[in-house]
């Protein structure tokens, strides 16, 4: 009796402890989210690296411009690196010149392959600009994404930009970025999914019997009955 009982156990905890590492493998998020980073680009710290996939190869770079002769410019400008195919979606001012200005794309928007008409991947463009007293740049004085696109070690991968700009582009703060592993697309501001799973000890195979495993839910239940007898 007691040897049927403890088969019994083993094989509900056995079908819980396989739901469970079952759920484990989802939690393993293609998105990499690089978590809050909040790098400030002004005049004391022109130069900021964006390294998407952590490789210790920098994918981007955003630079802090300021020219003063007799006018004043200035601008954050993102370069992508050359050796490793890093484009970001940018305006497509004509056939004949290269666009110049950062497509400020909302969230939730997909970044792939594809782009809509008039936007193309370009290797540098302009995130803001203020010139003669005018500003400009989809970025100056607001929040976006930028849609970025890579050579990692799945090939082409997409992610995306968090970037900030005040309204006459003295400061530039990269806020975050992410990047999709298995070079599928990615939709801006997705920062991936993390999945708890109980821990194996008689309270949390409890729980995991009652969420993951149907033979748990049966056994909760039938334990349940026989209680009330």
């Amino acid at each position: 009796m007691k040897n049927k009982k403890l088969k019994k156990k083993v094989m509900c905890y056995s079908s819980i402890a396989a739901g469970a590492l079952a759920i484990a493998g989802q939690a393993e998020a293609a998105v990499v989210y690089s978590g809050p980073q909040n790098i400030v680009v002004n005049a004391s710290n022109p130069f900021a690296s964006i390294d998407l996939d952590n490789n210790t190869v920098p994918d981007f770079v955003i630079f802090n411009y300021y020219y003063n002769y007799n006018t004043i410019a200035r601008a954050h400008i993102i370069f992508g690196n050359p050796y490793n195919s890093a484009f970001m979606i940018n305006e497509q001012v004509t056939t004949t010149s290269p666009p110049l200005m950062v497509v400020n794309i909302p969230a939730n928007y997909t970044v792939k392959s594809t782009l809509a008409t008039g936007r193309q991947w370009f290797s540098v463009g302009i995130l803001d600009a203020y010139y003669k007293g005018t500003g400009y740049g989809n970025f100056l004085g607001t929040t976006g994404y930028i849609g970025v696109r890579f050579n990692a070690a799945c090939g082409t991968a997409y992610g995306w930009i968090q970037y900030s700009s005040n309204n006459d582009a003295t400061v530039g703060t990269i806020i975050d970025w992410a990047y999709e592993n298995t070079c599928r697309p990615i939709r801006a501001g997705d920062k991936g999914q993390q999945v708890a799973v109980p821990a194996f000890t008689p309270a949390g195979i409890a729980v995991a019997a009652g969420l993951l495993s149907g033979a748990g839910l049966r056994a909760l239940r039938k334990r349940k009955k026989e209680g009330k007898k």
